[in-house]
């Protein structure tokens, strides 16, 4: 077997292979030919079997908000695949250890990915960071009287105005939260494509909300899926929910509305939203609004520790917490740190915690509690209620949620 770095004249058999791997049909020459433009925007690696491309894993260049607001370079695991006859030989093992060191190298602080398996990426130092929700409204449910007054309005914007204002919109309005990526260029293309063909018959639109002095500072993707359950029943129509991000709370409310006041629609189904999504609060039934699945969203792996741990900003609470760090992948990351409120540094004082990479990895936004992970084992309490006091010092507001899948 040769591990190695892929080229642009790899790249056809590298996402071939990722589809045969992952159980999805073969790319179209079109959809073939928009990945190969996009080639350039990450780094890949490969495993070959006698000159065979069997295996693919790739990283896109990105960037991470972690507590504090500070935007960390970070690896966008994705297109990881192995071909059947070559699983369980330590391939993927090889492959992502190459990636990984690769990306430490060209100065990544942290990697992320969204796991088609849960049970495959803690062995490789990746923990759940982050869950998200997938919600349905039922339709005509209305925002609930006596709320807060909505001041904004929303615009509908004209296929042709999309691609100019929604890629900085969201830069502006989604990336401070804690979780949240920026979108380069390439990840537009992909998304907002289908807007460029003006014959197009879209069944898709965005609209944005504008404040009372005129700012834009939000916007919702919505798509129409409008189908029949089977043969001489009704057409059924609902609406799915893209993207809606809101750079404040009055945005928040116009958008929900703009979306529930939509008529002759039977739900409204929001995928891959924040598990505190404060929507429900805002109903008139808060019954209307249905959990249908919570499931881990983002995966983080700390790839370079002392420079995660000094990025981010911690609660200016308790004492300080020295954190004892294992991770026999990338040996320079293991250590003793002191967590304290002002700043996180290496030390040689005694241990309070022992934890993993892949546990740290969960713990970095916040989103997960050290007490939960001792109660189950996942970290060595070595003083009583250092767990507490790390939780303490790790405690964020809102729940990490990034909103973008890739």
């Amino acid at each position: 077997m040769e591990f190695r770095p892929l080229t642009l004249d790899d790249a056809a058999a590298a996402y071939q292979a990722t589809a045969t791997a992952l159980l999805l049909p073969s790319f179209t020459p079109a959809q073939l030919e928009r990945r190969l433009e996009a080639w350039s925007n990450g780094h890949s690696w490969g495993a070959f079997d006698r000159g065979r491309l069997v295996g693919h894993a790739r990283a896109l260049d990105l960037e991470t908000t972690v507590p504090g607001g500070v935007r960390l370079p970070t690896a966008g695991v994705t297109s990881v695949g192995v071909l059947p006859t070559h699983t369980r030989r330590g391939v993927l093992r090889s492959m992502l250890a190459g990636l990984l060191e690769d990306a430490r190298r060209r100065g990544a602080v942290l990697a992320s990915l969204r796991a088609s398996e849960a049970t495959i990426y803690g062995r490789f130092g990746f923990g759940v960071a982050g869950m998200c929700a997938t919600y349905e409204l039922a339709g005509g449910s209305r925002l609930r009287p006596g709320a807060r007054p909505v001041t904004h309005t929303v615009r509908l914007l004209e296929p042709q105005e999309v691609r100019a204002a929604i890629p900085a919109l969201h830069e502006e309005v989604a990336t401070g939260h804690v979780g949240a990526v920026g979108r380069p260029a390439h990840w537009w293309d992909n998304s907002l494509g289908e807007f460029d063909d003006p014959g197009r018959s879209l069944t898709r639109w965005v609209a944005v909300s504008v404040d009372e002095h005129g700012r834009t500072d939000g916007y919702v993707d919505v798509a129409l899926d409008d189908h029949r359950p089977s043969p001489g029943v009704a057409r059924v129509r609902r609406l799915v929910i893209g993207d809606l991000f809101a750079g404040s709370d009055g945005a928040y409310r116009a958008l929900w509305r703009h979306v529930l006041e939509v008529d002759l629609v039977a739900s409204v189904i929001a995928p891959r939203r924040p598990v505190d999504e404060r929507l429900r609060w805002l109903l008139e039934d808060p019954r209307a609004m249905r959990t249908v699945q919570v499931i881990d969203e983002q995966w983080l792996r700390l790839l370079d520790v002392d420079a995660a741990l000094a990025a981010r900003r911690y609660a200016a609470v308790g004492a300080s917490v020295v954190v004892e760090v294992r991770d026999e992948q990338l040996p320079a990351n293991a250590g003793c740190f002191r967590i304290g409120p002002d700043h996180a540094a290496r030390s040689t004082d005694p241990v309070d915690v022992r934890l993993d990479v892949t546990e740290l990895g969960a713990l970095y936004l916040g989103g997960v509690r050290a007490a939960d992970l001792a109660a189950t084992g996942r970290l060595e309490e070595r003083r009583a209620g250092a767990a507490a006091a790390l939780d303490a010092l790790l405690a964020v507001g809102a729940a990490p949620w990034c909103g973008s899948f890739f």
